[in-house]
């Protein structure tokens, strides 16, 4: 039973019972998404551009057939998704997050062995596309959006760092690993640290909800000794809780209706919502756009007569702008209207894919990942914050799922319709002007964007 349905949230708790110094637990929670995300997603996305060349020569396949690859991982996880985000929302996060990093593991082995094109698009649907959406993103979402509210923007954009910080390194170190050791070598690499590092981080770091030891989000504390005991700051103490003001957290719903504020978001809500369709275009747009940049990138700088290792820092360039533009539109989002940081990320995808467009130099490259990047590493954190003010924490998950599912479509069109246009073609140049129509539309959808923050409401409303 999730712990945010407790009769005793209408217990009356101190808000600033402990001295504002006091470290809250909830920034261990974002350290453990930041590794499980860097790995579930840095691992597999931003590597995958290193070995596409390499496999289309192992398997005698073409661009196209490669990047099918990551196609299957995002439709199987598209169509798992509002299943798994039911099950987050309900049963035991670290659980899922574990059994999650344990496919992971199986499914890098597994494409380390696979012989045949079809081997290694089972070893990724089968394991890996499970894997990563049970141990990554829509699991580290709701872990944070647990937490945290009033800072939920940034803590959001500090978890989601961690694809960016994978991304710078991943690119320069999976190209050596290829070159010394060779591309099955470098899987059972990738297996072997997710074992070692990843697995403990969840079994030792994790905790569901604030409340299941005491504590409410944003550091907020119950003021029962009951709560309080088990808690993660075991050290505090209510010495000064009787020089501090209490309040009581008001609900919305009634202790008879209560269990109905836990149900996932179901299907049923999501078709009869514009507000829902409005998030699947812009958001759609957005991750189809950033999947089809990033997994050509190195083979469309090679074509310019760029070295793959110069390309591969290039790509490590994007997400080191990610790392900093996380973080900034993560902040953003919390002070400012929605939308203008929507706006922002749009107009700096835009801007880098018309430099791409004109065949750039080194430098007019460089400018242009740049550029490209600072944009692009905003769209995940902003999703995230998107989808907990729309529908609140105890939901979180399952519309995450949705979402997801919903947007399949624009996700698993873009990189191989830019790896069909490119065979057909020879060139990326009508790929490029796609993707920018594609972004000025969810530019104007953007300014229709119109969402209520569910938790910060019920927050506020609490400290009244």
């Amino acid at each position: 039973m999730n712990s945010l349905t407790d009769p005793d949230l209408n217990s009356e708790i101190t808000k600033d019972s402990a001295p504002k110094s006091r470290y809250f637990a909830g920034w261990n929670m974002v350290a453990a998404a930041f590794v499980v995300n860097s790995i579930s997603v840095g691992f597999f996305f931003y590597s995958y551009g290193v070995f596409l060349k390499v496999l289309s020569v192992e398997f005698s396949a073409s661009r196209l057939e490669i990047s099918m690859g990551l196609t299957i991982s995002h439709v199987v996880g598209s169509l798992l998704a509002p299943m798994l985000g039911q099950a987050i929302d309900k049963y035991s996060l670290r659980l899922i997050m574990t059994l999650g990093t344990l496919s992971v593991i199986t499914g890098f082995i597994a494409i380390s062995l696979a012989d045949t094109l079809t081997e290694f698009y089972l070893a990724i649907g089968l394991f890996l596309a499970i894997g990563t959406s049970s141990m990554g993103m829509q699991s580290s979402v709701k872990l944070v959006a647990n937490w945290f509210i009033l800072k939920r923007g940034t803590a959001l954009g500090v978890a989601t760092m961690g694809t960016s910080f994978a991304g710078i390194l991943m690119p320069p170190i999976t190209t050596a690993l290829v070159d010394w050791l060779g591309w099955r070598e470098t899987f059972v690499v990738f297996a072997v640290f997710t074992f070692f590092i990843v697995l403990p981080v969840i079994r030792l770091i994790v905790v569901d909800t604030p409340e299941s030891v005491g504590l409410l989000p944003d550091g907020g504390r119950f003021n029962k000794p009951s709560l309080g005991s088990n808690s993660i700051n075991s050290n505090a103490t209510n010495s000064n809780s009787n020089s501090k003001p209490q309040v009581e957290i008001e609900q919305d719903e009634t202790e008879s209706d209560r269990p109905a504020a836990i149900q996932s978001f179901r299907v049923s809500e999501a078709v009869r919502s514009l507000k829902f369709w409005n998030l699947v275009v812009v958001f759609g747009v957005m991750h189809g756009t950033l999947g089809a940049i990033l997994i050509h990138l190195i083979a469309f700088a090679t074509d310019q007569g760029i070295s793959a290792y110069e390309a591969a820092y290039y790509l490590s360039l994007s997400a080191l702008t990610g790392i900093f533009s996380k973080l900034i539109f993560g902040w953003l989002s919390d002070r400012y209207d929605v939308r203008i940081p929507i706006l922002l990320v749009i107009g700096l995808m835009s801007t880098g894919i018309l430099i791409l467009m004109s065949g750039p130099n080194h430098l007019q490259l460089a400018a242009a990942i740049l550029i490209f990047g600072s944009g692009s590493g905003g769209v995940a954190p902003l999703r995230n914050v998107v989808i907990g003010k729309a529908y609140g924490r105890m939901k979180v998950a399952s519309a995450a799922g949705l979402l997801r599912l919903f947007t399949l479509p624009f996700v698993i069109f873009g990189a191989p319709l830019a790896g069909w246009l490119y065979d057909l073609q020879g060139s990326y140049q009508n790929a490029f002007y796609i993707l920018l129509v594609s972004l000025g539309v969810s530019a104007v959808l953007a300014l229709f964007l119109k969402l209520e923050d569910l938790d910060k409401m019920n927050y506020m409303r609490g400290k009244q």
